[in-house]
């Protein structure tokens, strides 16, 4: 697995805006110009996941000298539950080795009508290096369960993150909180 920057002119990019619109319900979606946008932002990239130069998913990471965040990050659907994702966070842990890395998901809530799926990406962040850190993300007016890899990271330095993606996307402003 490699991990490779993706430029907005790459011969990808409609593959990786067939994989950001399959991979995010409509309301959690950042279209995939935006997400070039954010990239040029300091500490940002936009990462393509490849697997023998074939993009099969991507990462948007966001970071400074104390942690990383990684906002998106998804697998194109006919290989998901193949061994890819875990393969990209490790190929991720090993580019970053020693930087905490936080990241959220939608909490487990059995009235949830994709609790199912929820309890499997959990268990999967899990599995996969991630430990709760008993912090919780807004956004969209939904709440989202943050994890994290590593030592957890001090909360203004999470803050100074989450703050950077509100000056790209002034209407997905996650927050943190104590509570779901």
């Amino acid at each position: 697995m490699d991990l490779k920057a993706i430029e907005p002119g790459s011969p990808d990019y409609p593959l990786l805006d067939s994989i950001n619109r399959e991979a995010f319900p409509a309301w959690e979606r950042v279209e995939t110009p935006q997400l070039f946008d954010l990239a040029r932002q300091p500490g940002a990239e936009l990462l393509g996941l490849y697997e023998e130069d074939r993009l099969i998913g991507f990462m948007m990471l966001l970071k400074n000298q104390h942690c990383g965040y990684l906002l998106f990050f998804a697998v194109s659907g006919e290989l998901r539950a193949r061994g890819y994702g875990t393969a990209a966070l490790k190929a991720l842990f090993r580019r970053y080795e020693g930087l905490p890395i936080a990241l959220d998901f939608e909490p487990v809530d059995e009235a949830a009508e994709n609790n199912a799926q929820r309890i499997r990406r959990k268990a999967f962040y899990l599995r996969s290096g991630f430990h709760e850190t008993g912090l919780y993300t807004r956004t969209c007016g939904r709440g989202f369960e943050l994890v994290c890899h590593g030592p957890d990271p001090e909360r203004p330095t999470l803050t100074a993150l989450l703050e950077q993606i509100h000056i790209v996307f002034t209407d997905f402003s996650p927050r943190l909180y104590d509570t779901p």
